[in-house]
């Protein structure tokens, strides 16, 4: 009956120390595994920080090329109108010019 009870406390210790063992290893896939989410977790928001900076920068382009357009295309279109009324303007100062000179004249006022 000793010699059962011996048998019985024996297995109980190899069990036991099964269980411990079975333990350290399971605490040690859990760390693993902690470690390599905390790692993939750190990744992904770096990732998620690249690709927001660079969706930025490519924003900023485009609107910065949208702004070069526009600036483009109104500055082509004053140019348009200057060239237009350029020549206008020429001939009409100097038609303005000659009335002043002609109303002086007529009034005799030219060189008062």
């Amino acid at each position: 009956m000793q010699e059962i009870l011996k048998e019985i406390v024996k297995k109980e210790e190899e069990a036991k120390s099964r269980i411990e063992e079975a333990q350290k290893v399971a605490d040690e896939i859990i760390a693993d595994a902690k470690k390599q989410a905390e790692k993939i977790i750190n990744d992904a928001k770096q990732t998620a920080r690249n690709m927001s900076e660079n969706m930025k920068k490519e924003a900023e382009k485009q609107i910065k090329e949208r702004q070069n357009q526009v600036l483009n295309k109104e500055k082509d279109r004053i140019q348009e109108i200057q060239s237009k009324w350029q020549s206008k303007i020429g001939s009409l100062s100097s038609k303005i010019l000659q009335k002043i000179i002609d109303i002086k004249y007529l009034t005799g006022n030219l060189f008062e």
